[in-house]
């Protein structure tokens, strides 16, 4: 558990301290929207993570970073433009939609900024939370049927 918590405290460590210098860059010393902004941008950033974090010991590195890269470049795409792009199949369109909308993507970062609210970030940090317990399950120990550890 602690090696968990490690790595995602460096990963948030590592993404702070680059959001913090790029939002004073920016000029977030004369916004404070600025300040709000790198904060929604850090926990959209976490939340992406935090699963990539928890399949890399079940599908490997490169396959948890493909993940992770995939989630970058399409989750600016929104639901309903992902509906238009799936309108011919109904089918792979409503399962689409529906995941789209349960997952940490950029478009929510976006709408988050845009609108406020708790949900987004309510989202966002669900899916923090089940990046950790994931990873925290793929890191321990295979038990056997009785229970015992092997």
């Amino acid at each position: 558990m602690v090696t968990v918590f490690g790595r995602l405290a460096g990963v948030a460590l590592l993404l702070l301290v680059a959001t913090l210098v790029a939002t004073l860059m920016l000029g977030g010393a004369r916004n404070p929207a600025g300040i709000g902004q790198a904060g929604i941008a850090l926990t959209a950033i976490l939340a992406t993570a935090a699963p990539v974090l928890a399949l890399a010991p079940l599908i490997g590195a490169s396959g948890a970073a493909g993940m992770g890269i995939l989630a970058t470049l399409f989750g600016q795409l929104s639901p309903t433009a992902l509906s238009v792009m799936l309108e011919r199949w109904p089918l792979v369109r409503d399962g689409a939609v529906l995941l789209w909308n349960v997952t940490p993507l950029g478009w929510r970062a976006d709408r988050w900024e845009a609108q406020g609210g708790w949900a987004d970030a309510s989202l966002f940090v669900l899916w923090i939370g089940l990046g950790v317990a994931a990873a925290t399950w793929a890191l321990l120990p295979p038990r056997d049927i009785e229970g015992g550890a092997q």
